[in-house]
């Protein structure tokens, strides 16, 4: 790996899927969605700083956080793969 993605290489990468367009979700969060159902479906979205994600190094909240969202089915066997593949921090909830 030569460096981590920055969000400019994660909007050109959502921006050349098929299908995908930049709308919202959660409110007003800029989200990157593909057609399904009458508002589509968000599989990445951008999220407001929050209070448990902290810079260990620095003690500042990260500013630059994202969601990627994937098929609900099957994903809590390959979490620790696709985690552990990821820059860290990485956080991931209890759905799966």
């Amino acid at each position: 790996m030569g460096r981590p993605a920055t969000l400019a290489d994660l909007r050109r990468i959502c921006e050349d899927l098929p299908e995908t367009e930049l709308g919202s979700t959660w409110g007003d969060v800029p989200s990157y969605v593909v057609p399904r159902g009458p508002k589509g479906r968000a599989f990445c979205m951008y999220r407001q700083p929050r209070k448990d994600a902290i810079d260990p190094a620095t003690g500042e909240g990260y500013q630059d956080l994202i969601v990627i969202r994937t098929a609900e089915r099957g994903f809590s066997s390959a979490r620790p793969a696709i985690a552990s593949s990821l820059v860290k921090p990485v956080h991931t909830t209890g759905a799966g």
